[in-house]
């Protein structure tokens, strides 16, 4: 119980700070705790951002899903993107 209460605080001040660098994100989306926004970021409907920096300025469109990845200033990425930064064996 103490430690969904300390992730409960974590929650809230995070949309404060996101509230502050003025992040749009609707209720439809997800990002989790370990993304970091610079700040003037629009995020679309049904977005999922997860382990990722946006870079400020920039906007993801609807129906989209990073993780894992960076996201530069002044981006604009399309709606139904689809982005996961893994690591792969590049010999055979």
């Amino acid at each position: 119980m103490k430690e969904f209460a300390k992730n409960i605080i974590r929650f809230i001040y995070r949309i404060s700070i996101l509230r502050s660098k003025r992040v749009s994100i609707p209720s439809s989306a997800r990002f989790n705790l370990n993304t970091n926004f610079e700040g003037f970021n629009k995020i679309g409907e049904n977005t999922c951002v997860s382990n990722a920096t946006i870079g400020k300025y920039s906007f993801i469109g609807d129906n989209s899903f990073f993780a894992n990845s960076q996201i530069g200033r002044f981006c604009s990425i399309a709606s139904n993107v689809t982005i996961v930064a893994e690591t792969h064996p590049s010999h055979t």
